[in-house]
């Protein structure tokens, strides 16, 4: 058979056959049995700087039954900075859903905000094999899903949950907003008007979109729901709501509330939720808030907001929670009663500024972050300093060695010709040696370091804690955080250098979230690594505190683990703070010598800001209270100064010899840290605020 003949022959057979062959054009195409995933980020799509924001994997599943982990990866100018997992099960035909927390970094002021961070997210099997995937950013180029640029002010926002009619308001105030006057000391119309309504951010989210996970609320300034919506919420996001609002949350719920959920949220006989029959043309229930003793005992207040609408409101652990017994008019007349409802629940939106751009207003917790590192740093740094003034040795020493040293002895020897070879084996043993002197420097061991915050209550068996875990590493590995409970939420603790620069290029963090939590990092020789937590633990001290008949001061009773008790404590009431010195003769007992306060109180944070309304990107932070400058430990201060406010509690504030801490790097030195703890406690009895007497 000619050559020929062959070859076109063989090419017929090929294209029949690949024709005929499964999958291709004259057969069907085999079917996918893999999951299928869709993915949404955010409360409607709205995110915000810093702060943990849901990401929501929606995972349907397939022919076949799969195991995995769903994997997000977040990047900024294509640099991974972040990465977190959870895992899942997809079962056939139904639609699970993993809720992951991603925090987007601070963009910095020369670049518009968002463009240079995407989100890779993937669903991988037990085998490792990733077999889904989808690419969020803000340039829609190359994006399966385009994000909306990242809002900076996290705490600044509200987000609505069903139908109360807040939306239509504040649109309806938008619009009837007076336009600022020009004038001499305002010439281009911009002036400062005031916290107003409109100027507030509103984020619609239907019920079903709520995340299932406490953490991924820390963005939420302020959640209002409608109570029937909120009846509908599935269990696990009804009690990532509730532990959330516990831990430093606000919230309003418009009524008629759901009793059992408000009981579970403030405790029984806070607050009594009554309906009453009204006559007239139509039989017309109207709902009746009545405060309980208990709510009376913990400073609930009770208040007409307009016509048939009543306000209940008051602490709920370290967060704060409102109730109203109906909606307010979905007109302009109920404006004034929506900005009660806010600035009752501590809420003040944002002034209208034009002159100031966002990037100068920096949350509070990102102001003290470098104050933080360096106190930490200062811990964890080699005592002894690194002769740096060495390094340029060696490169000297190959100058003149490859210079006229070289010169001198390959004329002597007549073998001059030789000097490129000898100038290759110069270099090649100086880079050795100088891939080996940072070792030979530095052979110590790592030295790492805890420091954490631990607030209580005294209705909550379980006590919130944020910590970080700094280590100052000796050599290039990977990084590996042990010790952390299964709920605990990790992220770095990167520097902000302010808002005129980049933050700095840590490398990558990679935690797991859900029932396990691990974290881990690499690191390269001389490197400064820090990692923020949030998790709860359970309660080991209680306090106290209350007036004894016939004596000036406070009387403090402070208990701890095996009997333990502090050495010093720190008393704060809403008239001030005192110190407190050990009773003789008793165990764990305190007072004060007189009845006015010492000091002022230490819960109110300095503020970060200039004259001119910048940001200082530096703070002073001592390795003492570095603990107070954590973003979780500034969140439940907040609740703790409302609730002080009430004249209903206290805050009993020490420090305790930590034990070994159970939060450690791996192989590393620990060196002792400071362990904050802060307990709020009723007064008993109670003292009414200067507002109640």
């Amino acid at each position: 058979m000619p050559t020929r003949t062959a070859i076109c022959l063989a090419i017929g057979l090929l294209l029949v056959g690949g024709r005929a062959a499964p999958g291709g054009e004259g057969g069907p195409a085999p079917a996918d049995r893999r999951p299928t995933m869709s993915v949404s980020i955010g409360f409607a799509g709205a995110t915000f700087s810093e702060v943990w924001n849901p990401l929501r994997v929606a995972v349907t599943g397939g022919l076949d039954p799969v195991e995995g982990m769903a994997v997000a990866s977040i990047s900024r100018q294509n640099r991974r900075i972040m990465t977190a997992a959870a895992p899942f099960v997809a079962t056939p035909g139904q639609t699970t859903y993993v809720d992951l927390g991603v925090v987007l970094p601070l963009q910095s002021g020369w670049m518009p905000a968002g463009t240079d961070v995407s989100i890779d997210v993937a669903l991988v099997d037990a085998a490792g094999r990733r077999f889904r995937e989808a690419r969020l950013a803000t340039d829609p180029r190359g994006a399966d899903l385009q994000m909306s640029p990242t809002l900076r002010h996290a705490r600044e926002n509200v987000v609505v949950v069903g139908d109360v009619g807040l939306p239509e308001v504040a649109r309806a105030a938008a619009r009837a907003a007076a336009p600022v006057e020009k004038d001499a000391e305002n010439p281009d119309g911009t002036a400062d008007r005031g916290p107003q309504l409109e100027s507030a951010t509103i984020v619609v989210v239907s019920p079903g979109d709520l995340p299932a996970k406490a953490a991924l609320y820390e963005g939420v300034g302020v959640l209002v729901a409608d109570a029937r919506a909120f009846e509908r919420l599935p269990d696990r996001a009804s009690e990532a709501v509730r532990s959330w609002v516990r831990a430093g949350g606000r919230m309003a719920i418009v009524g008629p509330p759901p009793g059992r959920w408000v009981d579970g949220v403030a405790g029984p006989g806070v607050l009594r939720v009554d309906s009453v029959a009204q006559e007239g043309l139509l039989s017309v229930a109207k709902t009746v808030l009545r405060l309980g003793p208990e709510g009376q005992s913990r400073g609930w207040t009770l208040s007409d907001l307009s016509g048939d609408v009543a306000l209940a409101s008051g602490p709920v652990g370290f967060g704060w929670l409102a109730v109203l017994s109906a909606a307010p008019r979905n007109d302009l007349t109920s404006k004034d009663a929506w900005e009660s409802v806010l600035e009752d629940l501590g809420y003040v939106p944002p002034e209208v500024d034009r002159r100031r751009s966002p990037e100068t207003q920096m949350p509070a917790p990102l102001g003290f972050r470098n104050g933080v590192l360096d106190a930490l740093l200062a811990v964890v740094r080699p005592a002894d300093p690194v002769p740096y003034w060495l390094l340029p040795l060696p490169i000297l020493a190959l100058a003149i060695l490859v210079g006229p040293i070289d010169r001198l002895v390959l004329r002597r020897t007549g073998r001059l010709q030789w000097s490129w070879a000898t100038a290759l084996v110069w270099v090649a043993l100086f880079s050795a040696f100088g891939w080996l002197l940072p070792h030979w420097l530095r052979t110590g061991p790592s030295r790492s370091v805890r420091t954490e915050c631990i607030d209580s209550t005294a209705d909550d068996p379980t006590s919130r804690r944020s910590g970080a875990t700094a280590v100052f590493t000796s050599s290039q590995r990977e990084l590996g955080i042990d010790g952390l409970p299964g709920g605990a939420w990790t992220r770095p603790l990167d520097s902000v250098i302010g808002y005129w620069s980049d933050e700095a290029r840590l490398p990558e963090w990679r935690s797991r979230q859900g029932a396990g939590s691990t974290a881990t990092a690499n690191a390269g020789i001389w490197t400064f690594r820090a990692i923020a937590d949030e998790s709860e633990v359970p309660s080991a001290w209680s306090a106290r505190v209350g007036r004894q008949p016939g004596e000036p001061g406070w009387r403090v009773e402070i208990r701890g683990p095996a009997g333990d008790v502090p050495a010093a404590a720190v008393l704060t009431t809403h008239n001030g703070t005192w110190a407190l010195q050990p009773r003789a003769g008793s165990t764990g007992v305190f007072d004060t010598e007189r009845r006015e306060p010492e000091t002022r109180s230490p819960l109110f944070i300095p503020s970060l800001r200039d004259e001119h309304g910048v940001t200082r990107a530096q703070a002073a932070v001592s390795p003492e209270s570095a603990p107070l400058m954590l973003a979780g430990s500034i969140a439940r201060t907040a609740g703790m100064r409302r609730a002080v406010g009430t004249g209903r509690y206290a805050v009993v504030m020490f420090t305790a010899p930590p034990p070994p801490p159970d939060v450690r790097v791996r192989e590393s030195e620990y060196h002792e840290g400071a362990t904050l703890y802060r307990l709020l406690v009723p007064i008993d009895p109670p003292e009414p605020s200067e507002s109640q007497r």
